[in-house]
C-alpha cells in the first residue's frame, strides 16, 4: 500500500505544472512558466507531494476545479468540487467558496432573477456536501462510525479554539516554536495574495489555514505551503521582486534538499 501510494502521488505530480501553467493562461498571471516547474518539482511546496499524504490528489482537483471555475464549464466543476470533497472533507468549503463567487461576479440581485444560473452556482456549494454525505456513509460501513473524521479530533483532544490563541499555546512552548513561525508565514502568504488580487485563491488559502489552525498547529505548514496555490502566489512574489533566474532556481533546489534531509532524518519539523 506504500509503495502504490508514492507511485500514485508521483505520477500526478507531473500533471499539476500542466495545470498551474494552464490555470496561469487562463487566469492572465503572466508568471514565468519555468519558475512554476521548478517551484512544483525542486523545492520544498513539492516535497508532499512526493510521499503518502493526499496533498497531491487534493491539489491536483483543486487546480481542476479552479480551471473548471474560470472557464464557467458548471458541469465539470461540479464533478471536480464532488471528488474534491469526498477527497478531503474541507473540499466542501470549497465549493461553497466558489458558489459565492460566481454569485458574486454575476451579481447577486441579477442571479436571484435568473434562476437556471442561480440554481447552477448553488448546485457547486451542495455537490459538496453530498460528497461528506457519501463518505461519511463510506465510514459508516468501514468503522461503523460516519464522523470518525471528526472523533479522531476529539480522541486528540483537539478542541475549537480561536486560532490566535492557539498559536499563543505554541510560542509559549519552545518545542513549537517552528510551527508558530510557519503561522506567522501562512498569514503572509496569504495576505500577499489578497494584496495582489488573489481574491478566490486567497480565500480558499484563507479558510483552509482557519480551519487547520484553529484546533492545532501541527501541520499548518503543510496545509498551505503543500498547496498549489501557494506556488501560482511565489511564483508571482519571485516576478514583482525581479530575481535572476539563476538564483531562483538555485534556491528551489536548496530548499528541495534541505527538507528532504530533514524529512527523512525522521525530524518532525515539517509533518
Amino acid at each position: 500500500m506504500q509503495a502504490s501510494g508514492l507511485i500514485i502521488n508521483n505520477i500526478i505530480l507531473f500533471f499539476i505544472p500542466y495545470f498551474l501553467i494552464k490555470y496561469n493562461e487562463i487566469r492572465k498571471c503572466n508568471l514565468d512558466n519555468t519558475v512554476i516547474i521548478f517551484l512544483s518539482f525542486f523545492s520544498i511546496f513539492c516535497l508532499w507531494d512526493r510521499i503518502q499524504y493526499t496533498e497531491c490528489v487534493y491539489g491536483i482537483l483543486l487546480l481542476i476545479s479552479l480551471y473548471n471555475f474560470y472557464k464557467k464549464n458548471m458541469p465539470a466543476l461540479m464533478a471536480s468540487i464532488f471528488l474534491l470533497s469526498f477527497c478531503r472533507p474541507t473540499g466542501f468549503v470549497v465549493g461553497l467558496i466558489l458558489s459565492f463567487f460566481l454569485m458574486k461576479e454575476a451579481g447577486f440581485k441579477n442571479i436571484i432573477a435568473k434562476k437556471y444560473d442561480f440554481m447552477s452556482y448553488a448546485l457547486v456549494a451542495l455537490v459538496g456536501f453530498s460528497a461528506i454525505g457519501l463518505y461519511s456513509l463510506y465510514l459508516y460501513h468501514l468503522m461503523g462510525d460516519g464522523l470518525a473524521f471528526s472523533h479522531a479530533q476529539i480522541a486528540w483532544e483537539r478542541k475549537f479554539r480561536i486560532p490566535v490563541v492557539v498559536a499563543w499555546n505554541y510560542l509559549k512552548h519552545l518545542h513549537g516554536i517552528h510551527l508558530f513561525v510557519s503561522f506567522l508565514i501562512d498569514i503572509v502568504i496569504i495576505w500577499y495574495a489578497y494584496k495582489r488580487k488573489y481574491c478566490v485563491e486567497a480565500t480558499i488559502l484563507l479558510f483552509t489555514f482557519l480551519i487547520s489552525s484553529s484546533t492545532s498547529l501541527m501541520s499548518i505548514h503543510r496545509y498551505i505551503w503543500g498547496c498549489p496555490l501557494t506556488i501560482i502566489v511565489v511564483a508571482d512574489f519571485l516576478k514583482q521582486q525581479k530575481f535572476r533566474h539563476s538564483l531562483v532556481y538555485g534556491a528551489c533546489v536548496v530548499s528541495f534538499v534541505l527538507s528532504s534531509i530533514i524529512w527523512f532524518m525522521g525530524l518532525k519539523y515539517l509533518f
